[in-house]
């Protein structure tokens, strides 16, 4: 086959010490020829690329390989521990035999933690099969998300075993698996250890997995406890910054409330960083996620959570500093169409309650509170209309994922038959 006459000739390459030549038909003379790398092929290169030290090399193949979804093999996986393991170890032999090597061990301790959250990063963004038990005839189905997170965990535990200290990034690749399983209490364990480290702080995407991660076990107190930690570091953030700024020439000053308009965003993002739109994400698909799960078990639970959801999107319109909207830039996460479909949904779900607790009353007092009811579901229902009429989210513009989603497209249907009834009624 043509790869295989690629593989053969890369594999040529480097066993002759070419490895120039095998990165350049790899990386620009296969594309060219319309021919895609398998595994073989990869670790062909990646094999001449340990054997000659080349470590950046042996990252931008491994990059490759999980942009294009293509699984490490058993020989690959243990040879990038193996040259991992043995780089870290030649490091910590330089540094405690001479201190003038220090810049140079520095850069080899890089690469070796780099090597172990580039394997993890793959091992994580594979497809997994069913495996065959070996004591069986019968197939044993391990749920994916849970085979990587045993797997990214080996590769972790080895690379803290070699003296390799986890940078941030290769944190966050564990956060990013153990949110793909639902483990909160794992993940918070994760989130004291960066915490303890001097040398590490949470950014958008620890705070992201970790929501992910709450979200998956429907734990909304650990959402929103999480929640709160993040504006309380950015708000810490938005006041180092502004008094930075006025040092200059003023006397300190206190953090600027959250303006009614949306300049004040813009204020604050010359002053220091917002939180990231998708961390705002993962908060309200979390919510949602537990809003839901607790639907009929405890209503008053998932009505509040839907409420506080809302809060949010009218935070987001007004400029207000509710959960900490005024830290978020509100027109990015108004023109994204999975926030703006958050939003809908919630909205619906919480119609949807309200109405059923307003049919259910039977004496006068419940009388009167159903039509405070009713009317509070008359006023979702236009907020939902008016959300529908948003630009991202005509058909148009939806992406193919939100196109897909179930819960969208039946919130969009309900919303699509209020606004029918609203004309008719009208026009009677």
């Amino acid at each position: 086959s043509a790869v295989g006459a690629w593989t053969a000739a890369i594999n040529a390459c480097g066993k002759a010490g070419r490895v120039d030549t095998a990165m350049k038909l790899f990386f620009e003379s296969m594309p060219r020829f319309g021919v895609s790398p398998n595994f073989v092929t990869c670790g062909c290169l990646v094999d001449s690329l340990l054997r000659h030290g080349r470590t950046q090399e042996t990252l931008e193949v491994l990059r490759y390989m999980k942009t294009n979804n293509i699984e490490p093999s058993q020989v690959m996986y243990t040879s990038l521990m193996t040259y991992a393991s043995r780089l870290a170890a030649t490091s910590s032999s330089w540094s405690s035999n001479s201190s003038s090597s220090r810049s140079d061990t520095s850069r080899d301790d890089v690469k070796a933690v780099q090597i172990y959250s580039e394997l993890m990063s793959a091992v994580i963004g594979r497809k997994t099969t069913p495996r065959q038990a070996t004591a069986a005839s019968t197939k044993v189905t391990m749920p994916s998300n849970h085979e990587q997170l045993y797997q990214v965990s080996l590769i972790f535990q080895e690379m803290k075993a070699s003296a390799v200290q986890p940078d941030l990034a290769t944190y966050n690749v564990l956060l990013k698996s153990i949110a793909n399983v639902g483990d909160v209490q794992k993940a918070l364990e994760v989130l004291k250890e960066i915490q303890a480290n001097d040398d590490l702080e949470p950014d958008n995407r620890t705070w992201r997995e970790i929501l992910r991660a709450a979200g998956k076990a429907k734990r909304s107190d650990v959402v929103l406890q999480t929640w709160n930690k993040v504006v309380g570091e950015y708000n810490k953030r938005v006041k180092h910054d502004v008094s930075r700024d006025d040092d200059k020439d003023n006397p300190p000053a206190t953090v600027p409330k959250a303006s009614t308009t949306h300049r004040n965003n813009s204020n604050l993002r010359k002053n220091s960083k917002l939180i990231a739109v998708d961390t705002f994400q993962a908060l309200l698909m979390a919510l949602l996620i537990c809003a839901w799960d607790v639907r009929d078990l405890d209503r008053h639970t998932s009505i509040q959570l839907y409420k506080l959801t809302i809060k949010c999107y009218q935070a987001l319109l007004s400029g207000s500093d509710y959960l900490g909207m005024h830290l978020i830039d509100s027109k990015d996460a108004l023109d994204r169409p999975q926030i703006m479909s958050s939003f809908l949904q919630a909205v619906v779900n919480l119609e949807g309650l309200l109405a059923s607790s307003a049919s259910s009353g039977t004496t006068s007092q419940d009388e009167g509170n159903a039509t405070k009811l009713l009317t509070e579901c008359s006023h979702l229902r236009r907020l939902a209309v008016s959300m529908v009429m948003s630009d991202c989210l005509q058909s148009s513009t939806l992406p193919p994922s939100l196109k897909k989603n179930s819960h969208f497209a039946r919130s969009f249907a309900t919303v699509n038959n209020w606004e029918l009834r609203s004309t008719g009624s009208s026009h009677e």
